[in-house]
């Protein structure tokens, strides 16, 4: 071997005795180990995997510092701060005056409503009341007397009479079951516009304006919300004004007519038979007797009940031409909406007897 290759040897193996360098290939393993380690591609996916939503949390910062070699810093916790809607404008420059919104409007103070009656109670199935093979029944309750009948001997004034009791009854029977009493001007709405009822629609009819509507009847019906028709002879509620009192004046007539629950209609001025009267007697009772009731109210005067139920075809015709909208006899029967259309000035009714008994009553409707 020459002499340059051995001495050759002899270096390495020299080197090879010194500690650091048996190591050396350990350390350079070692460099490349601790560089992949930290390598970017590498440090996102254990962030993305940390943090779901795309940020770097504590905990991940932490453990990337560590890798590192940096000391750790633990990030304090954030507080919510509202985000300002426009940069805040620089401090040399002179903040605009703040605009004074101008006052909100109030709302004006509601009327006080006056002591009276409730709302007709609710007691049946919300909404409209939904036809029956496109009708719907509206019963119209005719009623004349809220008494006892002074005679025992007069069997027609029994019939006619109902006693204070038994029509509290049958006004508490109608609430509790859920039926809804309607002015006659609300249910020709219905049957000519299709204006809608409410469930178990129901009218309730008083002949003749007697007093005892005003002092029996119309303290029930008031408590309990029910709209009700008072069909007034004008020149017997005169009467009532010069003391007779069978008949309320026309101060009870307004009074009741004020509440909204009660509406006036015309049953003529002297209760005659219209069947019977000649031309001019026959209007004078129809579209005189309206005149003065609008007069009395200020309003219009638009339903109408025929005295004893009886009417042909003039009376009818004249009813019209006087401007009533809807008109009651006394035949038997409910009213249907809206097949009755044709039929607004000879509606029929069920008569409330005497001694009825709230089975026959209800049974009735």
């Amino acid at each position: 071997m020459p002499q340059d290759q051995k001495h050759e040897q002899g270096s390495w193996r020299r080197m090879l005795r010194v500690p650091w360098i048996r190591w050396f290939p350990a350390l350079v393993l070692l460099f490349f180990i601790a560089a992949a380690a930290v390598a970017p591609d590498a440090t996102s996916d254990r962030i993305r995997a940390a943090e779901p939503d795309g940020t770097v949390g504590a905990v991940a910062a932490a453990g990337i510092a560590a890798q590192l070699g940096a000391e750790p810093t633990v990030a304090p916790t954030a507080l919510p701060t509202a985000i300002p809607t426009n940069a805040p404008a620089p401090a040399t420059i002179a903040a605009a005056p703040t605009a004074t919104p101008p006052p909100m409007p109030t709302a004006p103070a509601s009327p006080t409503i006056p002591a009276g009656p409730t709302p007709t109670p609710d007691r049946g199935a919300p909404g409209n009341a939904v036809p029956a093979y496109g009708t719907i029944q509206v019963p119209v309750l005719m009623y004349h007397y809220i008494r006892v009948n002074p005679n025992p001997r007069d069997s027609t004034g029994f019939g006619l009479s109902v006693t204070p009791a038994d029509f509290a009854a049958q006004m508490e029977w109608l609430a509790e079951n859920g039926y809804h009493a309607v002015l006659p001007s609300e249910l020709r709405l219905a049957i000519t516009e299709g204006a809608p009822l409410p469930t178990k629609p129901i009218a309730i009819t008083f002949d003749d304006g007697y007093r005892d509507f005003y002092t029996a009847a119309w303290p029930v019906l008031k408590r309990l919300g029910l709209k009700s028709s008072v069909g007034v002879i004008t020149a017997y509620a005169d009467r009532g004004d010069i003391g007779d009192e069978m008949y309320m004046n026309w101060d009870m007539v307004r009074e009741v007519d004020a509440t909204g629950l009660v509406e006036i209609a015309s049953h003529t001025q002297f209760h005659a038979d219209l069947t019977r009267a000649s031309i001019a007697q026959r209007w004078s009772e129809i579209a005189k007797s309206k005149e003065i009731i609008e007069q009395k109210l200020g309003h219009p005067c638009t339903s109408f009940i025929y005295p004893t139920g009886a009417f042909n075809d003039a009376v009818v015709a004249d009813a019209r031409r006087a401007g009533y909208g809807i008109a009651f006899t006394t035949r038997s029967g409910k009213v249907r909406a809206p097949q009755d259309g044709g039929n607004l000035l000879t509606l029929p009714r069920i008569r409330v007897s005497g001694g009825q008994s709230l089975q026959g009553f209800a049974s009735n409707l």
